[in-house]
């Protein structure tokens, strides 16, 4: 089993799939009957990776959407910055120290880069 900072390429691929915008079902992005996506979902939740949220409809018990976490959409914006402008303390490389600098290590530990 995977520990954190981990990620199998199931789990990137089902990352990769979850719009940031809006919650969804795991049918949404490639789940079918007995497929890993739900499994996969509430893993990158754990994570912090994805946000979840229950969605009630009628009064049966509720389903899990799921999206892309604030987070990993903040730090793939800051290394897309890094990529197209460099760091700003040290030009091409990367300081460890600004805001697309640590991005850019968030993205490295979860191998997202």
């Amino acid at each position: 089993m995977a520990t954190a900072g981990v990620l199998t390429d199931r789990d990137r691929a089902v990352l990769e799939s979850l719009p940031s915008d809006e919650y969804v079902r795991p049918m949404d992005v490639g789940g079918t009957d007995s497929s890993h996506h739900s499994a996969t979902l509430q893993r990158l939740a754990r994570f912090g990776l994805a946000e979840q949220k229950r969605h009630y409809r009628g009064v049966t018990g509720g389903h899990w959407r799921y999206r892309r976490s604030d987070m990993v959409q903040q730090a793939l914006g800051f290394v897309r910055l890094l990529v197209s402008y460099g760091c700003a303390a040290e030009g091409e490389k990367m300081c460890g120290e600004c805001g697309p600098c640590e991005a850019a290590a968030f993205l490295d530990k979860w191998g997202l880069r």
